[in-house]
């Protein structure tokens, strides 16, 4: 699946696979005023994740993100048997 075509949600979903963290993911992609309930972040962030699209994207991200781990400890493997 290829990137979003909305900017704050494809935001939302880097942010996602860096923290691991819905509601911290919605903070950090969201103009969230100081004094918002914890509630209400909470909410938006879990309707963000009910949406098929961004729950797919997630899942390519953090898809790409272990292939990447992988191929490092590969390549860190083969230059300790250099």
């Amino acid at each position: 699946m290829p990137k979003l075509d909305d900017d704050r949600l494809e935001a939302f979903c880097l942010e996602y696979v860096k923290t691991n963290n819905a509601s911290e993911a919605y903070r950090r992609t969201s103009k969230v005023r100081e004094g918002t309930l914890d509630a209400s972040i909470w909410t938006q962030a879990s309707k963000q994740m009910g949406d098929p699209k961004v729950i797919s994207r997630i899942n390519e991200l953090q898809l790409e993100a272990a292939e990447s781990c992988i191929v490092t400890v590969a390549s860190l493997t083969e230059e300790l048997r250099e």
